[in-house]
Order: C-alpha cells, then sequence, then structure tokens
C-alpha cells in the first residue's frame, strides 16, 4: 500500500504526459499501487530496472519510494560489464526491462505486467547496504566498475522540496525530461520537484526526441522535440544548451515558451550565458553532486550571479576547507562497499563563496596542473572557454611545467583549421596569457574516444590487441611499403627519444620508501641512452632523410601517448610508467623477433637499416627479464598503476601503426579531387589504378605519383559500356579491394536553361557509372576480406537546391543507391560508404558559380582538405560524411523539418537566379 511519501504532497493538477497519452495524479497513484502489489506478490525488497523514460519508470520508481525498498536504476547506456556490476554489487534481487513486444507507445493507464521481462536473481548476494536506503544509484564512473552511492528517501524528497519552494513563483506548469530519469538530477529536479509543483510533466521516450545513450544528440530532432511540447521548463547539460541556443542564432527556431531553463552538469562560459540570453532563452545556472542527493547550489530569476552556480539551496550546509567545496547536509549514507559513517562529503571542486553567498566553481582540484611559469590552471575552466566555440564539440587541454598550453579539438561539423584556428584565438581572447591555449591539434571522435580511453568507460579493453595492428599482420603477409617502414621508425623516434627523460622523471618522485629502485632506474637510463641514434641510422640506411625526422614534431598519436604517460607520473603514481616500458620493451621483442627478416626480404633493404629492430631487440629481450624481477619487489597498489598504464598504452601504442594497404581503383582521378585524393592514398601506402577520359592527364598525374603506388592507369569514358567492362576486368584482375566511384559532371543553371545532353551526361557520371561499375565489380569485391565500396556524392545528394536541379537528382540517386547497397550487402565483408562534400574548389565549379558563392557567403573547401576527409572515412569506414558546418546541420535539419529550409534558400532565390542565368 502507499505510505504517502511524495504522492500525498502532490497537487491534483499534477499530471504525466508522453505525447501520445496522459496519467492524472488518480492514475499514477493507481499504477504505483499495482506495482506495490507485483512486488509483494513477488517477495522482493531491492529492485533493478532499465527501462525507457515514460509512464513506467515514473511508476515503479515511485512505487519503490513509497513502499520503502530499495531503487536500483540502470542506466541504459551501461556497457554489459558496468551493468553485471551493478546488479552483483547491490544485491538486486529482481531486474525489470520492456519485453521486445512491448515497443512502441504506451496505451492505457493500466499497468500491463506482459509488457514487462521481470527476471528474478535467485544467486543475489546479500550484500549489506546501510540502514534507510531508498536508492542506489550508480554513477558511470571512469572504469567498468561504477561506485553505488546509497541515498535515503528524505535526502531525495529535501532536494525536491527544496526545489520546489525556491521555485514555486516561476509558474512552471509544464516541465520536458530531456535528461534521462536515470540521471538523478532529471529524477529529483525534474520528475519529483515538479509533482510537487502540480505541473503537467512530458516523460517522452527520448529517442523520440533525438537523445540516445548518454551523449548522442540529434540536434535536429532534438530542437523539433522541444518545440512540439513547448514546455515552460527543462534541465539541460551544457552540450545540449549550446544546441539550442546555436538553433536559435541561426534562425531555425524561437523558444517564447521557455520559462526557466536550467544547466548543469558541466561548467558553462558566461558567454554562452549571454548568447543565450539573447535569444531570450532564460538559462540559470546550477550545481550538484550525486553524493549530495543532486542540486545543491542554483541561480534564479530573482537571484543570478552570471559566472557562477547560484546560492546554496534552503536545504544545503557546507562550508570551504582549503578551497574544496565540502558538504555536510544533505549527504548520502554511504558507498557500497564503503559503509563508513559518511560525516561529509569532500566535492573534490576548488570554489569561492562571495558575501551574498553566490557559489563559483573554479574546477577540480586534483585536474589543476602547473604551467612552466608556476601559474595553476583549471583545465575545465580553458576547455569550456573552447567549448563554447560553435565549431569545437570537445576539448581537452594539458599543460603540466610547460610553457604554454596544448589542446586537442574534437570538431563539431566539419570546419576547416582556420576556422578552428580563429575559434582558439577567441577564446583565448577570454584568458589571461597564462591560461591561454599556444597549440592544438584536430582529433577525430575516436581519437578523443582513445584519449577518454585512458580510462575503459565505453571501450573495449584491447589489451595485447596491439599484436594484431595492421603493419604486423600485412608484414606478415609481404605486404609492406618503404613509406610503411619509414612511419614505423619515424614513430618509434619520438617516442624513444623521450624514454630517458620520462625515467628521469619517474626516478625524481620515486617515494623515499621505494628508494631501492632509483639503482634500478639508474641502470635502465645508463642503457637507454642513445638509442634514438639507431633509428636516424636505420633511416638514413633505407634513404630517408634522418636530419629532418629528427627536427620534425611527433604525431598526435604519440603525443598523446607521452603526454599521457607524462601526465600519469606527475599526478598519479611515478610507478605507472613501469606500464609504458612493459609495452614498449615487449613489443619490440615481438617485432625483432618475427618482422625484421621479413622486411628486409619485402624491401630488399641491407641489414644495416634494422639496427633499431634487432639489436634493439636483443637488449629488450635481457630487459624483460630485468622487468620482471623489478616488478615482483613491487607493492599490490603500485602493480595496480603499472597494470593501467599498461593497458592504456596498448591503445595509444597501436594508434601508431600504419594502417592497413589497399588497393584502390580509382575513377575521375584527373579532376581537383581526383588528384589531390590519389596523392593522399599514395602518401598512405596504398596502390592505385587510376582512371580517366584523358590519357594525357593520367600519364602527368602518375609522374607525379611514386611509382610504387601505381598499380596501372586505364583511360575509360564511364558512359560507355565496353570502358566500363574493361576497367572492371583490370580491377579485378590487380586485386583491388577499394572501388572509389569520384568520377562525375556538374552545370549550374536554371532547369529550362540545361541543355538535354548536359542532363544526360549528368545522370550517366553521377549515378549510372557508379551503379554500373560497382555492379561488374561486385562478384569480385565479395570474395575479398577487405571489401569497400565509397561513392563520392554531395551535400546537394540530401538538400534540393535551386540553380542545381539536375545535379542534385543524379546525387540524391547516388546516396539512395548507396544506402539501399549498404543494406543488400550486410551479410558480407563489403563496406560501403557514402562521402558528402560542400562547395570545393575546382574547376568544375563555372565563374557563375563562384560569383554565387562569394554573393551569398558559403565556405569553400580545398581539394586537398576534400581527399584527407575521404581517406579519413575509408580509415574509419565510416558510413556517411557529411563535410561542412553549418552544411552539415542543415541536411539534418532539411530531414526534420524541410520548411526551415525551405524559407531560407527562398530568401536566397532571386540571387540564385540572377547568376545562373549568367551561365
Amino acid at each position: 500500500m502507499l505510505k504517502k511519501k511524495l504522492l500525498a504532497h502532490v497537487p491534483a493538477s499534477a499530471c504525466l504526459s508522453d505525447g501520445h497519452n496522459t496519467w492524472s495524479l488518480t492514475d499514477l497513484k493507481s499504477a504505483a499501487t499495482s506495482w506495490i502489489n507485483k512486488l509483494d506478490e513477488l517477495n522482493v525488497r531491492r529492485v533493478a530496472f532499465d527501462l525507457p523514460n515514460g509512464f513506467d519508470w515514473a511508476a515503479l520508481d515511485i512505487a519503490l519510494l513509497e513502499s520503502d525498498r530499495v531503487a536500483i536504476p540502470i542506466p541504459s547506456f551501461f556497457s554489459t560489464t558496468q551493468r553485471n556490476h551493478t546488479l552483483k554489487a547491490s544485491g538486486a534481487e529482481v531486474m525489470i526491462t520492456l519485453s521486445e513486444s512491448a515497443a512502441g507507445a504506451h496505451s492505457g493507464t493500466e499497468v500491463d505486467f506482459k509488457r514487462f521481462d521481470i527476471a528474478h536473481r535467485f544467486d543475489a548476494e546479500d550484500v549489506a547496504l546501510p540502514a534507510g536506503t531508498a536508492l542506489v544509484t550508480f554513477t558511470s564512473g571512469s572504469t567498468g566498475e561504477p561506485k553505488g552511492v546509497c541515498l535515503s528517501a528524505e535526502t531525495l524528497l529535501q532536494t525536491a522540496n527544496s526545489l520546489y519552494e525556491t521555485l514555486k513563483d516561476q509558474e512552471i506548469q509544464q516541465h520536458l525530461c530531456v535528461l534521462p530519469l536515470t540521471l538523478l538530477l532529471e529524477n529529483t529536479a525534474g520528475l519529483f520537484a515538479n509533482l510537487l509543483n502540480g505541473s503537467t510533466i512530458y516523460v517522452p521516450d527520448l529517442a523520440e526526441i533525438g537523445v540516445q545513450g548518454s551523449s548522442q544528440v540529434d540536434v535536429g530532432q532534438f530542437v523539433k522535440g522541444i518545440e512540439t511540447f513547448g514546455p515552460d521548463s527543462i534541465i539541460v547539460v551544457p552540450a545540449l544548451l549550446l544546441a539550442i541556443t546555436a538553433s536559435a542564432e541561426f534562425g531555425l527556431v524561437t523558444f517564447k515558451h521557455f520559462k526557466f531553463v536550467a544547466v548543469g552538469g558541466g561548467r558553462v562560459t558566461p558567454e554562452l550565458l549571454h548568447r543565450a540570453a539573447q535569444q531570450n532563452i532564460p538559462v540559470y545556472e546550477g550545481y550538484g553532486l550525486t553524493e549530495c542527493g543532486s542540486v545543491i547550489t542554483l541561480n534564479t530569476p530573482t537571484a543570478q550571479k552570471i559566472g557562477s552556480v547560484g546560492r546554496l539551496l534552503p536545504h544545503v550546509k557546507a562550508c570551504i576547507e582549503n578551497e574544496e567545496l565540502i558538504v555536510t547536509h544533505p549527504r548520502m549514507l554511504g558507498i557500497i562497499g564503503d559503509l563508513d559513517t559518511c560525516t561529509k562529503v569532500a566535492t573534490g571542486d576548488r570554489v569561492a563563496i562571495d558575501a551574498d553567498g553566490y557559489v563559483t566553481v573554479y574546477g577540480r582540484l586534483k585536474n589543476t596542473f602547473i604551467t612552466a611559469y608556476g601559474r595553476n590552471v583549471s583545465p575545465e575552466w580553458v576547455e569550456s572557454e573552447l567549448q563554447n566555440e560553435l565549431c569545437i564539440s570537445h576539448a581537452a587541454v594539458f599543460g603540466e611545467a610547460a610553457q604554454s598550453n596544448t589542446a586537442l579539438l574534437l570538431p563539431r561539423g566539419e570546419p576547416t583549421d582556420a576556422e578552428l584556428d580563429a575559434a582558439v584565438s577567441a577564446s583565448n581572447q577570454r584568458l589571461p596569457d597564462y591560461a591561454q591555449v599556444g597549440a592544438w591539434y584536430r582529433v577525430t571522435a575516436a581519437d578523443m574516444n582513445n584519449y577518454n580511453g585512458l580510462t575503459s568507460n565505453g571501450r573495449v579493453r584491447r589489451q595485447l590487441d596491439l599484436l594484431a595492428a595492421p603493419i604486423i599482420e600485412d608484414v606478415a603477409h609481404g605486404r609492406v611499403t618503404l613509406e610503411m617502414y619509414h612511419a614505423f621508425l619515424t614513430n618509434a623516434y619520438h617516442h624513444v627519444r623521450f624514454t630517458v627523460p620520462l625515467m628521469m622523471a619517474t626516478a625524481s618522485r620515486i617515494h623515499p620508501s621505494q628508494m631501492h629502485l632509483i639503482s634500478a632506474f639508474k641502470e635502465y637510463i645508463d642503457e637507454e641512452i642513445g638509442h634514438e641514434r639507431w633509428i636516424l641510422n636505420d633511416l638514413e640506411a633505407c634513404g630517408a632523410d634522418a636530419q629532418q625526422i629528427a627536427a620534425s614534431e611527433p604525431n598526435f598519436a604519440t603525443e598523446v601517448m607521452l603526454a599521457y604517460v607524462r601526465d600519469y607520473i606527475t599526478t598519479v603514481n611515478p610507478i605507472g610508467f613501469l606500464g609504458m616500458v612493459h609495452v614498449l620493451e615487449g613489443t619490440s621483442t615481438s617485432l625483432a623477433s618475427s618482422t625484421a627478416d621479413l622486411i628486409a626480404q619485402a624491401l630488399d633493404l641491407p641489414s644495416k637499416a634494422f639496427t633499431y629492430l634487432r639489436s634493439h631487440g636483443a637488449l629488450d629481450i635481457e630487459h624483460v627479464d630485468f622487468f620482471k624481477q623489478l616488478l615482483d619487489g613491487l607493492t599490490a597498489a603500485d602493480m595496480h598503476h603499472v597494470i593501467h598504464v599498461a593497458k592504456r598504452v596498448y591503445v595509444l601504442y597501436g594508434n601508431l601503426m600504419p594502417l592497413k594497404q589497399r588497393a584502390v581503383l580509382l575513377t575521375g582521378a584527373t579532376g581537383g579531387i581526383g588528384q589531390a585524393l590519389a596523392k593522399v592514398l599514395a602518401n598512405a601506402g596504398h596502390t592505385l589504378i587510376l582512371s580517366a577520359r584523358s590519357e594525357e592527364k593520367l600519364k602527368q598525374l602518375k609522374d607525379n605519383l611514386p611509382a610504387r603506388s601505381i598499380i596501372s592507369t586505364v583511360r575509360a569514358d564511364l558512359t560507355l559500356p565496353t570502358d566500363l567492362d574493361n576497367l572492371a576486368q583490370a580491377a579485378a584482375q590487380n586485386g583491388v579491394d577499394t572501388l572509389i566511384n569520384l568520377s562525375g559532371a556538374n552545370q549550374f543553371a536554371l532547369l529550362e536553361n540545361t541543355e538535354a545532353a548536359a542532363l544526360t551526361n549528368m545522370v550517366q557520371l553521377n549515378l549510372l557509372a557508379p551503379m554500373q561499375l560497382t555492379r561488374l565489380l561486385l562478384p569480385h569485391l565479395r570474395k575479398n576480406p577487405h571489401g569497400m565500396i565509397v561513392n563520392v556524392g554531395s551535400v546537394f545528394g540530401t538538400i534540393g537546391h535551386p540553380g542545381y536541379t539536375a545535379y542534385c537528382a543524379s546525387k540524391f540517386g547516388l546516396r539512395g543507391f548507396t544506402e539501399a547497397l549498404r543494406r543488400e550487402v550486410k551479410n558480407t565483408s563489403i563496406d560501403v560508404i557514402y562521402f558528402a562534400p560542400r562547395t570545393t574548389s575546382t574547376a568544375m565549379n563555372s565563374e557563375a558559380a563562384n560569383q554565387l558563392n562569394d554573393a551569398l557567403g558559403n565556405a569553400s573547401d580545398t581539394p586537398v582538405y576534400v581527399a584527407q576527409k575521404i581517406l579519413k572515412s575509408i580509415e574509419q569506414k565510416a558510413k556517411s560524411t557529411y563535410l561542412g558546418w553549418p552544411e552539415r546541420l542543415f541536411v539534418r535539419v532539411n530531414q526534420i523539418m524541410p520548411g526551415v529550409v525551405d524559407r531560407a534558400l527562398e530568401k536566397k532565390l532571386s540571387t540564385i537566379e540572377q547568376f545562373a542565368r549568367t551561365t
């Protein structure tokens, strides 16, 4: 039966809606009672559940609260490892999920238990929990084993009631949950507080509004979802605030219905708050911790200070100790596995509280680094300023003991390097000189995952997967080029030359209780000094410019690996450095014993080109034996750090290896993008069959490429069936595993001014030729374990643009062909990629088209930039890639809200017609 903990205080006006159906307060009480009766029947007290946002989640959660049971909500984005750990650690007696047949919108107000899979965990351990535990919420954490925070019903309801009392005068009648209800923030501040307020609470399945997992958002669908519901309030994280602010700035939507937008979960720059305010988005920053029941500070319309996270809520008691915020009330009951009485929560955040009571968070204490000039810098501060720039999605900043700070930037969309540089400059203007970014590096999502992969959260632990890296596989099969060996030695040079400085840094930080390790490190240092010279000698012996390589900068993967290890030495535990030693010494041994002879034979290189692999490998065999003895003397705690670093470095070191060599058929090879792509592919070690209409241009291109990269050149007119047959035959005979359909035609003109022959030519080259050539090569590609088809389309293959009617039609067709083909060959090893550039500076553009782009302010990419992005799509096997920002945004908007794009192009139509008539 209901015990009236929450629902007894909820006004009758409160209700829930998922956009399809509505539950009154009476319906919610009835559903909660049904769940309580069911759980009584099952005789269970600890209930784990993984349900999407909706009626079911709310009813079950409230039932558990009202019946003094323990709720254990499991985030849908948890990995299998995290899920299993959560169930075991909490002692969950039952796990409740939706059955497969329950997909779709909820119907009716009765609880249909046939919609659920209710799995008893008969082997559940009797895990001790603190008395009064109502909720065990597992933070995602930094490892595969998240921590379980135990909270009381009193703490949860105090937080909800405090928020209600603080905001009750804002007349919030409708709240939309855009965060998962498994997040304590949305659970308490979104659901509970708004129930107490008597509001209508919208709880749609988040997938319906474009939110997937913990961090994947379809911005167009997300914005459309907000507009559809039109709520008074939402709770967002900084990335979502930027999304809705940018959408408003682009004129895609207005948010006149908002009364209160709360933002938390990360630092928000004052400028972003000002930008939101300029778009009439009433945003207010807050701060909270799971260990304290979620929200503990909040800005409000009547008490706001930009740059702060607001004042402490009425129920919160806190103080500052050594710059750290300490919360004494409310606080968790304990953490599973550590049930000592919790008297206070040390937040780990460096804060200040001004005379008016506003709290300002400066960053995490443990993340602060000290520059070479002795200035303390919180990386979150600098990162938030960078992420305030529209073209920067995520940033990671380093600067320990450095003369200037370095940033890794994950772009939003496809900005050019110049645009990113301008964004960094803009953020630097808002920072003091010691916090400014001096150098930056563009990274991909995969790169950033590997950086975040320094923790295992959300990533497969590859451990020894390095030994299956593409270069080792290729060498074993004789597929190695001189460029690949040069790249391997160059990477080796850069990490080896930093080995001794890292060893010295480690030795200088060893704890006095471990002084017996100093002699071991001294011996190691003496052995390693000068080994980088061996590598330079090897490079000279195989024809490389050793002096140029010695003066070069390490590549991104090497810098990330070295930066990680250096940071671990200085901020975590210096003994962790031995994890890197384990990887590098062991890998050198493996390479020396199994690959040097194969490389020499494949490339016909002299023995003096293998000093590093053979001699250093022999030394490493001795080092490994010594290393084993060294590890035997470590404590279990230190061994944990060695193993942790080794696992991370295996991932990072694997990224140094060149990618798999491909045999590529490239059509349209002599065009602007084609020539650039041929060079990019050749420089990456791939071999090529080049095809184009002009024999003379093919010869010129061939002469400008390394001879070893050319399989053959084939003159072909792709509108002729016989030429298509000959080209496909040449590709099959030469073992091509990758087809890049790049050849194409374009004409900027109004449809009535387009010649019939030009229209036919565009359809033949842009659509029919790729289809026919793919059809002819498919039997061959099916037999290849690495088969790939890359169709180069256009953003105009998704957005119909005036003046390009025929071109759009052909590229729309190519996109549809690619999508259908990908699904058709799903059960084969063939990867099918669609790559869509925006306007590119090539001779294909007429003068009128260039003038139009100038008049409209359309950005244009260089052929080299596009070629590099195509190569990256191939390396990452990206199903589809759209270049350009904001083009990429408009592609999504056009799919979801085409009327917005209609209106945007309508404003430009007269200008388009003006230039189109000059062709």
